[in-house]
C-alpha cells in the first residue's frame, strides 16, 4: 500500500490550490514538487520552511524530512 505524502493529502483538502501555483508559492519548480508529492525527491530545510508557510502550518516542516519512503528518481 502506497503511503501519500502528507502535503498530497492537504493539496487534496484544497482544491482551489494547484500544483504549480503551490510550486510557485514556495519557490521552486513544479516538476520537484512533483517528485516531493511522490515521495522521490526530499526537501532542503528552507524549501520545508516554505511549503510549511504556504500550508499555513497545516503540514508541518517535519512532514518534509526524509523516510524510508524516499526512491532515488530513475
Amino acid at each position: 500500500m502506497e503511503i501519500r505524502h502528507p502535503l498530497a493529502v492537504w493539496m487534496d483538502g484544497h482544491p482551489e490550490i494547484s500544483q504549480a501555483k503551490l510550486a510557485s508559492d514556495a519557490r521552486c519548480s513544479e516538476p520537484h514538487l512533483s517528485l516531493i508529492l511522490q515521495r522521490r525527491r526530499g526537501v532542503s530545510m528552507k524549501l520545508a520552511q516554505r511549503l510549511s508557510v504556504v500550508t499555513k502550518g497545516e503540514v508541518p516542516i517535519e512532514a518534509f524530512l526524509l523516510d524510508e519512503q524516499v526512491e532515488p528518481a530513475q
